[in-house]
C-alpha cells in the first residue's frame, strides 16, 4: 500500500508486539500522518487490565458493540434494567450549529438534562495533515465548533437526532 501511495494511511492489526518494532522501518511510515499499529495481544490484555481496575466495563462495553438478538423474560426487577441497558449502542450525529462555542461539559449536561441523550465523545477537527480524531470525554477548555460530530450511547439513532435539531431560541425552557 505504501509502495503505491506513501501518504495513504494504514492501520495494522498484529497478532503479537514484537512484531511492532518491524513497522515503523517502513520507509514512508509515518505516526505524524496517522499510520497506526494495533496489537491484538496488548489490547486483550489492556482490556482485561482495565475491567480489573473498573468492575464491570469488559460487560459494559461488549453490550454496546454486540447486539443481542434473543428475546429474554427477565426474572428479577435488576434483570429487566440490565436487558434495557443491552438495547444501546454507539450512535454518531452532528450536533446543532446552536451549541458552537459552548465546552463539552456543559453540552453533555444539556444533552443528557434537556434531550435524556448522553453524549461521551465528539470529533476533534482536522488540525495535523488533515485527519479528524474521537476525543473522550473532553475538558472544560474544548469548545465545539459548528457541524461537529458526537458520539452518543442510546437505543435508536431517532433518539440522537434530536441533537441535530436542538434551538436555544425554541427548547431553552425545556426542563426534566
Amino acid at each position: 500500500i505504501k509502495n503505491y501511495h506513501p501518504q495513504t494511511r494504514v492501520i495494522i492489526q498484529i497478532l503479537q508486539s514484537h512484531n511492532k518494532v518491524f513497522l515503523p522501518k517502513i520507509p514512508t511510515w509515518s505516526w505524524i500522518g496517522g499510520d497506526n499499529i494495533i496489537c491484538f495481544a496488548e489490547l486483550t490484555l489492556g482490556f482485561i487490565s482495565q475491567g480489573c481496575l473498573v468492575p464491570g466495563l469488559c460487560t459494559f462495553l461488549t453490550s454496546l458493540f454486540v447486539e443481542q438478538n434473543r428475546k429474554i423474560s427477565p426474572k428479577w426487577p435488576w434483570q429487566k434494567y440490565f436487558f434495557n441497558g443491552l438495547k444501546n449502542k454507539i450512535l454518531t450525529q452532528r450536533l446543532s450549529d446552536d451549541f458552537a462555542g459552548m465546552s463539552f461539559p456543559e453540552v453533555s449536561r444539556l444533552c443528557f438534562v434537556k434531550m435524556h441523550l448522553l453524549l461521551i465523545a465528539i470529533e476533534q477537527k482536522p488540525t495535523v495533515h488533515g485527519y479528524c480524531g474521537l476525543v473522550l470525554n473532553p475538558s472544560a477548555q474544548v469548545k465545539l465548533h459548528k457541524n461537529t460530530l458526537g458520539f452518543f450511547i442510546a437505543e435508536s439513532a431517532k433518539e440522537v437526532r434530536r441533537a441535530f435539531f436542538y434551538c436555544t431560541s425554541c427548547h431553552s425552557d425545556v426542563h426534566v
